[in-house]
């Protein structure tokens, strides 16, 4: 199963239910982590290394 970067963050808007921004990501993957189960988790960590990804490919 393949996960788009924007499905992803798209999740974590839902479970946040507040605005999520590729920077915020990093600062809210620490409380995703207290509260999300481990396969969910592994999918943002998944998440934010394509994140990085991207933004370092842009330079």
């Amino acid at each position: 199963m393949r996960w788009h970067v924007k499905d992803g963050l798209n999740a974590l808007r839902a479970r946040a239910e507040l605005p999520v921004t590729a920077q915020e990501i990093g600062t809210r993957l620490d409380v995703v982590r207290c509260t999300e189960s481990k396969s969910t988790t592994l999918l943002n960590t998944f998440i934010i290394t394509s994140a990085k990804g991207i933004c370092s490919s842009r330079r």
